[in-house]
């Protein structure tokens, strides 16, 4: 482009990331109403409200909660009441037809249906071109000339854990960090948990640039902490775990990264969203929310960060 045509464009970021919450493709044990949806929808139904979003990034990342996987073998898990997660393993097309690259998979559903469901869907992803983290797994990929590197834990707080962790990143030459933990209490909890800060804490003092946190099925606050950015809570996204949960906000963290001649500069933006394109019921296509219902949700994860 020459000149006049780049005049009064905004300077879009080196780096653009999109980080997501709760992604369950699929239902829990007993239901259907998932599977129905994606069978008389098809895929690309469900991200429609978001794909233009996922597509102008560099990297969209979401947590995969639960195995897609057709094994129908169960995990023991103790006292009622539990759940148990899955979707059938063509659900990942949901995330390659909307510019899905990179899936979280360090949470507390992916290994519902043990080790054959963990397989299953590590297969999924890998045939459908996604990349996948957490656990011992680790992403390392240079974009756009920044070297960066992305881990998951799932409620390990452990200090020492994650220094090692942040470290063997940087001793692979990531000139950014990113830390994932799944954590928290498991419903309708506001204000992080002492292992949601810690954890989060350590990973900041430990080098890294950004802590992204879900497990919370709702939003939480956003603290910035010797200048990096932690959000607490992603919430649910396009989430097949319940029908019609009364809080259906949710968002789409926007973290950019820019090199400038002092170095690396970071920024974030939240794009306020709703996991449902319909207020009484979910029907599993978040969509992007505008005008008042947008500055409610920006209101209140201010509200939330505040209390931090």
């Amino acid at each position: 482009e020459d000149e006049l045509q780049t005049q009064g464009k905004p300077k879009r970021a080196d780096v653009v990331m999109s980080f997501v919450g709760d992604c369950t493709l699929g239902d829990i044990n007993g239901w259907n109403l998932f599977a129905n949806t994606f069978d008389a929808q098809g895929a690309q139904y469900f991200l429609e409200g978001v794909r233009h979003i996922f597509a102008e990034d560099d990297l969209t990342v979401v947590n995969l909660e639960g195995p897609l996987t057709n094994s129908s073998s169960q995990i023991e898990k103790g006292d009622p009441p539990v759940f148990w997660i899955k979707g059938r393993p063509e659900f990942i097309d949901i995330l390659s037809s909307s510019s899905v690259e990179l899936a979280n998979i360090a949470n507390n559903h992916i290994y519902d249906y043990g080790d054959q469901g963990v397989s299953d869907t590590k297969q999924a992803l890998s045939t459908a071109g996604i990349e996948y983290y957490g656990y011992a797994s680790v992403f390392v990929r240079e974009i756009n000339g920044v070297r960066i590197g992305i881990f998951g834990f799932a409620f390990d707080s452990n200090a020492y854990n994650i220094q090692q962790q942040i470290q063997a990143l940087k001793d692979q030459g990531c000139e950014v960090v990113i830390a994932t933990f799944h954590e928290g209490h498991y419903d309708r909890t506001y204000d992080p948990t002492s292992n949601q800060r810690t954890a989060a804490h350590a990973a900041i003092d430990a080098g890294a640039d950004l802590v992204i946190q879900h497990h919370v099925h709702n939003l939480q606050g956003i603290e910035e902490y010797n200048g990096r950015p932690i959000a607490y809570s992603l919430g649910n996204f396009c989430y097949g775990g319940h029908s019609n949960p009364s809080d259906k906000d949710t968002m789409i963290f926007r973290f950019e990264i820019n090199r400038s001649l002092d170095g690396l500069e970071f920024d974030y933006q939240v794009i306020p969203a709703s996991i449902s394109s319909s207020t009484d019921r979910n029907d599993y296509r978040p969509q992007i929310l505008e005008g008042s219902e947008a500055q409610r949700v920006l209101d209140k994860i201010a509200e939330m960060s505040a209390r931090l």
